[in-house]
């Protein structure tokens, strides 16, 4: 996603593109782009996909977006695992718990006894 105009990725614009007026179509595009985005090879523009969902959730009904965000859970980068967590909890309805729940237990350390 880069400009060959600018040079610089442009995903900031498209990271924050307001849901709650949006129609069905434009909405699955929407989530279509944010589970692409939360793919990217550079770590900043998963953590902004991961940021944008926690703070505005967008509807997920076939969990698209969901399983983009599974694998950062166990990213190397702290911040990036944190703010899966905060976006996976915004976005996962209770039918996703067993999708959820096999990854996330395995980022955070046992419990001592």
């Amino acid at each position: 996603m880069r400009s060959p105009r600018y040079g610089k990725a442009l995903h900031r614009p498209l990271v924050h593109v307001p849901a709650n007026r949006l129609e069905r179509d434009a909405l699955r595009r929407l989530v279509a782009l944010q589970a692409r985005l939360a793919t990217h090879p550079d770590a900043a523009v998963r953590l902004d996909v991961a940021a944008r969902c926690a703070v505005l959730r967008v509807p997920d009904p076939d969990g698209a977006l969901l399983g983009a965000l599974l694998p950062l859970l166990s990213s190397r980068l702290p911040d990036e695992r944190t703010a899966t967590g905060a976006a996976m909890c915004a976005i996962a309805r209770e039918r996703d718990g067993a999708l959820v729940a096999g990854p996330a237990q395995f980022t955070f350390p046992p419990e001592e006894a």
